[in-house]
C-alpha cells in the first residue's frame, strides 16, 4: 500500500480540495515557517529585560509521545511572563481574548504525527520492529533540547479565515471547538531543527517539515471554545501558492500589546431586561408552546423559567441571553410530535428540534429589535446545544442545562405525559445523563429533592 509521504500530499488526501481565498487587507500569510520573523530586542525592553531572561532552558528530559503519535512542550508560565505580561483578558476590534490555560510549544502536531503513524504502519517491518522505531521516536524526543528564546518583537495576531464554529471530533473522539483568532509569540528553538533532521533520518521515506515554532497567548473568547487554538504548526504553510487552510496574521507592536495589558476592563453594562421585555418574549414562547408538544411544552416552560428564575438568583448569569433561551428552547418541537408520542420518538428527534428552534428564534428576536446580532447569537447557540449533554462546557449553557432538566422532572408544575413505560425509560436515562452533570449548588440542591418525588410518581400515580 503506498503511503503518504509529505504533508502536501497527506494535505490533498484528507481535504479533497485546496481553499483559493486571498488574505485580508493589512494582513499576511504564514507560511512554513519563512514568516517567523526575528528582530533585535526593542528599545522599550532593552531597559528592563536582559537577553538572559530571554531564554527559557528546557533540556533534555524523558519524553514519550501521546497515544495518537503528538507531542508538546509544556511551558512554564513564570519565564515567560516575565518577558510577556499575560493577564487573564484583553480587548481588541476583533473581540475579548481569553489567556490560554496552559502554554506549549508543539513538537509533532496533527498532521505529522498522522504521518509518522501511517509510515510505522503500513511499513514492511515486522511488529517488534514497529515497537522499536516509536521507542527510537521517544528517545529522539528525550534527548531532545528544547530550550528557547522568546523573540518579544514577534507577537501577532492571527486569523482563521476557514473558522468554522461546528464542533470537530479531535483524535480521541471527542467533540472540539476552534478558536476563529489567536495571540501569538515566536520563539527561537534550535533544537526543533535537530529533531526533525533525525526524524528525517529514520528509515521511514519521509520529508517532514519543522514547524513554527510558537506559543500561544490568547484564543478570542467564544462560548463554545474549549481552549483548542487554530492550529498553527500544522497549517501554517501553502500548497500550490494556495492557502491551506487560510490563515493569515498582522503584527502587534510592543507597545500596542503592552498598552492593551496595561487597560483596566471596564465594567460590563448589564442592559436590563426589562419586565416588559421579559414578559413580551415569554408570551410569545407560550403561545408557540401551545402548539408543540400536546400538554407538555407549555407547562414545561412554565417550570423552566421558573428555576432559570431561581438559579439567576443565586448562581448569576445574563438575564438577557438566559431567559429567552429557556423561553425558547423547545418552540422547535411545533409540528414534530402529535398526542401519544414515546420517549424513543422524542429521543429520535432532539437534534432536529434544537435545530427548528434556534432559526425560529433568531427570526423571532431579529423582529423584537430589542435584542444585538450578539446577544441574538449567544441564544441561540444555547438552543442549538441545549440538549447535546457532551457540549454543556460554560456558564450559560450549565444553567440552562439545570433549569431545563428540574423542570423535567418537576411532576407538579408540569405532569409527565408519556406512559408508564416510556416515563420509566426517561427517568433511567436522566438518572444515568443528566443528574451527575449538575454542578451548581441550587441546581444540586433543587435536584436532591425533585429526583424522589419524580421516582415517587412513576411508582404510585401510574
Amino acid at each position: 500500500m503506498a503511503i503518504t509521504k509529505n504533508l502536501k500530499d497527506l494535505g490533498a488526501l484528507l481535504s479533497g480540495s485546496v481553499t483559493d481565498v486571498k488574505p485580508t487587507e493589512g494582513w499576511n500569510w504564514i507560511q512554513k515557517s519563512a514568516d517567523v520573523v526575528h528582530t533585535e530586542i526593542s528599545q522599550e525592553f532593552q531597559d528592563t529585560i536582559s537577553e538572559k531572561d530571554l531564554y527559557v532552558a528546557l533540556p533534555p528530559t524523558e519524553r514519550k509521545l501521546s497515544n495518537f503519535f503528538t507531542y508538546i512542550v509544556p511551558i512554564p508560565s513564570a519565564p515567560l511572563e516575565k518577558v510577556i505580561p499575560v493577564r487573564n483578558q484583553i480587548s481588541l476590534p476583533e473581540g475579548e481574548f481569553l489567556r490560554k490555560k496552559e502554554f506549549h510549544i508543539t513538537a509533532l502536531g496533527f498532521w505529522t504525527s498522522e504521518l509518522l503513524e501511517r509510515a510505522i504502519e503500513f511499513s514492511n517491518d515486522d511488529e517488534q520492529e514497529k515497537v522499536k522505531l516509536s521507542e527510537k521516536i521517544n528517545t529522539l524526543l528525550s534527548q531532545a533540547d528544547f530550550s528557547f528564546t522568546i523573540d518579544p518583537n514577534s507577537i501577532k495576531l492571527v486569523h482563521n479565515k476557514e473558522y468554522d464554529s461546528e464542533a470537530v471530533l479531535n483524535k480521541k473522539g471527542k467533540k472540539q471547538y476552534e478558536s476563529e483568532y489567536t495571540i501569538i509569540v515566536d520563539v527561537k528553538m534550535p533544537g526543533m531543527d535537530e529533531l526533525y533532521g533525525k526524524l528525517n533520518e529514520l528509515n521511514l521515506d519521509l520529508d517532514l517539515w519543522k514547524p513554527a515554532t510558537h506559543i500561544t497567548l490568547y484564543i478570542k473568547q467564544n462560548d463554545e471554545a474549549t481552549g483548542y487554538g487554530i492550529g498553527i504548526t500544522d497549517f501554517a504553510w501553502q500548497v500550490e501558492g494556495k492557502a491551506f487552510p487560510a490563515i493569515e496574521y498582522k503584527p502587534l507592536s510592543l507597545s500596542k500589546y503592552k498598552k492593551l495589558q496595561a487597560q483596566v476592563p471596564s465594567p460590563k453594562k448589564n442592559i436590563e431586561l426589562t419586565p416588559e421585555l421579559k414578559q413580551k418574549v415569554f408570551n410569545k414562547a407560550l403561545e408557540l408552546s401551545e402548539n408543540a408538544r400536546p400538554n407538555r411544552d407549555a407547562p414545561h416552560l412554565l417550570a423552566v423559567n421558573f428555576y432559570m428564575e431561581k438559579l439567576i438568583e443565586k448562581e448569576g448569569g445574563n438575564p438577557r441571553i438566559l431567559f429567552p433561551s429557556a423561553d425558547f428552547h423547545d418552540i422547535g418541537w411545533v409540528g414534530l410530535l402529535s398526542k401519544g408520542y414515546s420517549h424513543g420518538q422524542v429521543m429520535s428527534m432532539q437534534k432536529e428540534h434544537m435545530q427548528a428552534g434556534a432559526e425560529m428564534t433568531r427570526d423571532i428576536l431579529k423582529e423584537t429589535n430589542a435584542f444585538s446580532d450578539d446577544e441574538i447569537d449567544k441564544i441561540c447557540s444555547l438552543i442549538l446545544l441545549h440538549d447535546e449533554l457532551d457540549r454543556i462546557s460554560w456558564h450559560n449553557a450549565q444553567l440552562l442545562f439545570e433549569a431545563d432538566s428540574l423542570a423535567q422532572i418537576d411532576t407538579n408544575m408540569a405532569k409527565p405525559t408519556f406512559d408508564k413505560t416510556s416515563y420509566w425509560y426517561f427517568l433511567r436515562r436522566f438518572e444515568e445523563k443528566r443528574a451527575p452533570l449538575f454542578k451548581t449548588a441550587t441546581g444540586k440542591k433543587l435536584l436532591a429533592k425533585l429526583l424522589p418525588e419524580a421516582q415517587q410518581y412513576l411508582r404510585t400515580k401510574m
